[in-house]
């Protein structure tokens, strides 16, 4: 009975993991591509002059043409742009290399629950064991404890030196550790051997043994490209997948009773034996489904009343998997059906250990949350993607982000209760279709941290007439805003739009502009000037400072190291231009 059950719960397990992956990736383009096309103007809509569908931005008719605009040796020439080349040795002497704020207490309260998810799987493998020594169990421990590794490594946004520093700190630490066991105990006894030293080798054999399979699984289901549903499509597929176990071992035990076996024979003689069992199955497949239905609906509800995070759903995620795992390889097999209830019984160890240490340490705040506001050239999705996972995600742990949503993030930003609306048909209800519509928008952006102390990221849906307004709105709501240009032309008229408003309602030393050699800097030059022209009898007018400008040739890890340092207000500029210098080619 064991070997059996694990072999389906196997099968089913490895099913859900790979249908979940391949439904995440489904699902998240059919997201991107409906995103896509809301953002166009709908029939009936007047574009404004110039409207540049394929990159989801249009001209203003305010800003009028390049010829209208003053020359940048004019109004514009006292205007002065510091120069951070992100590349330089001096740029990355501001690189932030540091840890995320509140890592030790991250890294604390998942620490107590992999030791109690590992507690709770030791005791079952041993308690066959009469007296097992203490090497063996805290080698067991350690071993089935592995998964915090991964865990830590996306928690706190850990890069490869990072994540290689992890994994080896923790083989050594687990090695050492029993060594230093084994051989005291040895003392005790007065009796020594090699089995410090052999453990060692075998404690590290274990953990590979033991997280290699389930590790690819977390691997698969942790693609940053769909790493944002994953737990939803997850979720979703094991249901169903333990539906049909169940249904097939309730057609086994219905042949047991005559009446119900006859009912079986006749309905398979009047049709075929698999029409029978399957039009059996799909009654079972309602429920199943309401039941999916149902479990999605509690995950974002719980993510909109922030009992976590959506990496830390993610990760939730990771330790189902690695449960299912170590259910269907090690528990039932000893225990039958009861191996699933003491995994399960272990997860949730996980999951209260960490939520309890999580509540018990309150999150230190390393002052007032700093408010990121990101812009950029659309139609660079990759690019985006990167300069997003770099910079972004790190800012979440400072202060929250805003942006207003588009095609070339829609596979990173999407959340729980973005996916329901989604799937549900409730996507349009989210979006700034007109006017009356911003005020409660702006009012549901979450300016608070989650469990982790990581905030979150606002996304602002806006249909082709409302992302000016709704930008307007953003502006006077965040403290730094990043403006990535790179391949910024003439062309890219919502950047115009952008760059106007932004030299018109923010301090220059508030505004951070991301560019290389793909961008206008003649353009650039011209529109900056014309802005700080219009700006100049305004309060807000940014005279006497310096505009910081970044140059990125490509998204290496330094770089954008680099430039989240210069965020932070950190390194030294490479040279200090006006306005007219910035235009003369290089």
């Amino acid at each position: 009975m064991g070997s059996t059950m694990n072999g389906q719960l196997l099968y089913i397990f490895a099913v859900a993991i790979l249908d979940a992956a391949i439904l995440s990736w489904v699902a998240l383009h059919w997201y991107r591509r409906t995103v896509s096309r809301r953002m166009r103007p709908e029939n009936g809509d007047a574009p404004a002059r110039g409207a540049d569908l394929r990159t989801g931005v249009q001209w203003s008719d305010a800003e009028g043409t390049s010829a209208e605009r003053v020359d940048a040796e004019g109004a514009g020439a006292e205007v002065q742009v510091a120069v951070f080349r992100a590349e330089d040795d001096s740029a990355a002497k501001g690189s932030v290399r540091d840890w995320p704020a509140g890592w030790r207490r991250i890294a604390a309260g998942y620490c107590v629950g992999a030791a109690l998810f590992s507690a709770v799987i030791t005791t079952a493998v041993l308690s066959g064991m009469p007296s097992p020594p203490l090497s063996a169990i805290f080698g067991t421990w350690w071993i089935h404890a592995w998964p915090v590794v991964p865990t830590l490594i996306l928690l706190l946004l850990l890069d490869r030196r990072g994540a290689l520093g992890v994994v080896v700190t923790y083989l050594l630490a687990g090695s050492v550790a029993l060594a230093i066991l084994t051989l005291l105990v040895q003392a005790s006894r007065w009796s020594f051997s090699s089995a410090p030293l052999t453990n060692m080798f075998w404690l590290t054999a274990g953990i590979l043994l033991t997280a290699y399979l389930p590790l690819s699984l977390l691997l698969l289901s942790g693609w940053r490209r769909i790493r944002a549903v994953m737990p939803l499509a997850l979720a979703s597929t094991l249901c169903f997948g333990l539906g049909l176990l169940v249904f097939r071992h309730a057609i086994v035990a219905a042949f047991n009773a005559p009446a119900s076996r006859d009912l079986l024979l006749d309905l398979a003689v009047m049709t075929s034996h698999q029409v029978a069992y399957y039009s059996l199955y799909m009654v079972l497949a309602l429920p199943a489904g309401w039941l999916a239905w149902s479990l999605l609906k509690v995950l974002a509800a719980s993510y909109e009343r922030k009992k976590f995070s959506d990496v830390q759903l993610v990760v939730d995620c990771w330790w189902l998997i690695v449960t299912a795992e170590t259910i269907t390889v090690c528990l039932v097999t000893a225990y039958g059906l009861a191996g699933i209830g003491i995994g399960l019984a272990a997860f949730g160890a996980y999951r209260v250990g960490t939520f309890a240490t999580l509540r018990l340490i309150p999150v230190r705040s390393a002052g007032t949350p700093k408010r990121l506001l990101l812009l950029r050239v659309f139609g660079h999705q990759a690019r985006t993607e990167s300069l997003f996972d770099r910079i972004a995600q790190r800012w979440r742990f400072r202060g929250p982000v805003q942006l207003i949503a588009g095609a070339d993030l829609a596979m990173r930003t999407a959340d729980p209760g973005d996916m329901l609306a989604f799937v549900g048909g409730r996507l349009r209800d989210v979006y700034v279709t007109t006017s009356s519509d911003l005020p409660d928008r702006l009012a549901r952006i979450d300016v608070r941290p989650d469990p982790d102390g990581r905030f979150r990221i606002n996304e602002l849906y806006c249909a082709a007439r409302t992302w000016q307004e709704t930008l307007g709105e953003l502006l006077t709501l965040n403290d730094v805003v990043l403006m990535d240009l790179r391949g910024f032309t003439r062309n890219n008229a919502g950047c115009v739009f952008e760059l106007e408003r932004l030299v018109a309602q923010m301090s220059a030393d508030s505004i951070v502009l991301v560019c290389d050699k793909t961008t206008d800097y003649k353009e650039l030059s011209k529109l900056l000037a014309e802005a700080w022209r219009r700006a100049a009898g305004g309060a807000s007018a940014p005279h006497g400072a310096a505009l910081t400008l970044v140059t990125i040739e490509r998204n290496s890890r330094a770089a954008l190291d680099a430039l989240m340092g210069r965020l932070l207000g950190r390194g030294e500029p490479h040279r200090v231009l006006t306005l007219s210098e910035l235009a003369a080619p290089a």
